[in-house]
């Protein structure tokens, strides 16, 4: 339920961002406003970073590396050094 609650805050601060920014940028709404809402919505973001992580994070067991984005780079690299060493030593 967290992280519904936190991902549903974030959007409708991105909405209220948007538009005040909009209202801001009309000349209707003070840039200090825009820093208290940009403010909230830093903390906001921060909670949603956290959930991100708890969500993907590896089970116990699991390979560490196949559960990140730079998994494949990592493991194209590690064949690649692994190839060139092979021909240096040929």
């Amino acid at each position: 339920m967290w992280d519904i609650l936190v991902l549903g805050t974030y959007l409708v601060l991105s909405v209220i961002y948007l538009w005040a920014y909009l209202r801001a940028e009309a000349g209707r709404m003070s840039h200090t406003a825009i820093r208290a809402i940009s403010v909230v919505a830093l903390i906001v973001a921060i909670l949603v970073h956290n959930v991100t992580a708890w969500i993907l994070q590896p089970r116990p067991g699991a390979r560490v590396l196949a559960h990140r984005a730079h998994g494949p780079v990592v493991r194209g690299l590690r064949a690649r050094l692994r190839h060139r060493a092979r021909a240096h030593r040929a």
